[in-house]
Protein backbone atom coordinates (compact mmCIF):
# COMPACT_ATOMS: atom_id res chain seq x y z
CA UNK A 1 0.00 0.00 0.00
CA UNK A 2 2.80 2.40 0.65
CA UNK A 3 4.06 2.00 -2.93
CA UNK A 4 0.62 2.76 -4.21
CA UNK A 5 0.39 5.81 -1.96
CA UNK A 6 3.76 7.11 -3.13
CA UNK A 7 2.91 6.59 -6.75
CA UNK A 8 -0.34 8.51 -6.38
CA UNK A 9 1.35 11.44 -4.71
CA UNK A 10 4.11 11.62 -7.32
CA UNK A 11 1.54 11.35 -10.11
CA UNK A 12 -0.43 14.25 -8.71
CA UNK A 13 2.81 16.21 -8.43
CA UNK A 14 3.52 15.52 -12.11
CA UNK A 15 0.00 16.57 -13.06
CA UNK A 16 0.50 19.82 -11.17
CA UNK A 17 3.67 20.54 -13.14
CA UNK A 18 2.23 19.70 -16.55
CA UNK A 19 0.48 22.66 -18.19
CA UNK A 20 -3.07 22.15 -19.35
CA UNK A 21 -3.41 22.56 -23.09
CA UNK A 22 -6.04 25.11 -23.98
CA UNK A 23 -8.40 24.35 -26.81
CA UNK A 24 -8.40 26.81 -29.67
CA UNK A 25 -11.78 27.93 -30.93
CA UNK A 26 -11.23 27.39 -34.63
CA UNK A 27 -14.06 29.68 -35.66
CA UNK A 28 -12.58 32.53 -33.68
CA UNK A 29 -9.05 31.78 -34.90
CA UNK A 30 -10.28 31.96 -38.50
CA UNK A 31 -12.43 35.03 -37.97
CA UNK A 32 -9.80 37.77 -37.57
CA UNK A 33 -7.95 36.98 -40.83
CA UNK A 34 -11.29 36.92 -42.66
CA UNK A 35 -12.24 40.36 -41.30
CA UNK A 36 -8.87 42.09 -41.96
CA UNK A 37 -9.72 43.38 -45.44
CA UNK A 38 -13.10 44.67 -44.26
CA UNK A 39 -11.46 46.43 -41.31
CA UNK A 40 -8.97 48.07 -43.68
CA UNK A 41 -11.24 49.04 -46.56
CA UNK A 42 -14.88 48.27 -45.79
CA UNK A 43 -15.04 45.62 -48.52
CA UNK A 44 -14.27 41.89 -48.68
CA UNK A 45 -12.30 41.85 -51.94
CA UNK A 46 -10.97 38.30 -51.52
CA UNK A 47 -14.27 36.70 -50.38
CA UNK A 48 -12.76 35.60 -47.06
CA UNK A 49 -15.96 36.21 -45.12
CA UNK A 50 -17.76 33.49 -47.09
CA UNK A 51 -15.33 30.98 -45.55
CA UNK A 52 -16.65 31.79 -42.07
CA UNK A 53 -20.29 32.07 -43.15
CA UNK A 54 -20.73 35.86 -43.19
CA UNK A 55 -22.91 37.03 -46.13
CA UNK A 56 -21.88 40.08 -48.16
CA UNK A 57 -23.72 42.16 -50.75
CA UNK A 58 -22.86 42.37 -54.45
CA UNK A 59 -20.08 44.86 -53.66
CA UNK A 60 -18.41 42.71 -51.01
CA UNK A 61 -19.77 44.65 -48.03
CA UNK A 62 -21.03 42.79 -44.97
CA UNK A 63 -24.01 43.96 -42.95
CA UNK A 64 -22.99 47.12 -41.09
CA UNK A 65 -24.18 45.83 -37.70
CA UNK A 66 -22.26 42.59 -38.18
CA UNK A 67 -19.11 44.48 -39.19
CA UNK A 68 -19.38 46.69 -36.12
CA UNK A 69 -19.86 43.66 -33.83
CA UNK A 70 -16.77 42.03 -35.36
CA UNK A 71 -14.84 45.30 -34.92
CA UNK A 72 -15.76 45.43 -31.23
CA UNK A 73 -14.63 41.82 -30.82
CA UNK A 74 -11.43 41.79 -32.92
CA UNK A 75 -10.51 45.47 -33.38
CA UNK A 76 -7.92 45.64 -30.59
CA UNK A 77 -6.12 42.59 -32.02
CA UNK A 78 -6.28 44.08 -35.51
CA UNK A 79 -4.86 47.43 -34.41
CA UNK A 80 -2.07 45.75 -32.44
CA UNK A 81 -0.79 44.03 -35.56
CA UNK A 82 -1.65 46.77 -38.07
CA UNK A 83 1.42 48.54 -39.45
CA UNK A 84 -0.23 50.71 -42.10
CA UNK A 85 0.24 54.47 -42.08
CA UNK A 86 -3.39 55.21 -42.93
CA UNK A 87 -6.42 54.99 -40.68
CA UNK A 88 -8.40 51.76 -41.16
CA UNK A 89 -11.97 52.05 -42.43
CA UNK A 90 -13.44 50.40 -39.33
CA UNK A 91 -11.67 52.84 -37.00
CA UNK A 92 -13.03 55.84 -38.90
CA UNK A 93 -16.53 54.30 -39.16
CA UNK A 94 -17.00 52.83 -35.69
CA UNK A 95 -14.36 54.54 -33.56
CA UNK A 96 -11.98 52.72 -31.21
CA UNK A 97 -13.00 49.09 -30.62
CA UNK A 98 -12.82 49.67 -26.88
CA UNK A 99 -12.31 52.71 -24.71
CA UNK A 100 -8.84 51.55 -23.68
CA UNK A 101 -7.04 51.53 -27.03
CA UNK A 102 -6.01 54.66 -28.83
CA UNK A 103 -3.99 54.69 -32.00
CA UNK A 104 -1.19 57.23 -32.28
Amino acid sequence: MTCHGRWRSSASRVEALMPIRKRVDRRRAEALPAWRMVFQSGHDYFEDLADIGVPVDAYGRPDRAEAEAAWRQFGDLFLAECEDDFEPWALSEFGPPSGRHRRA
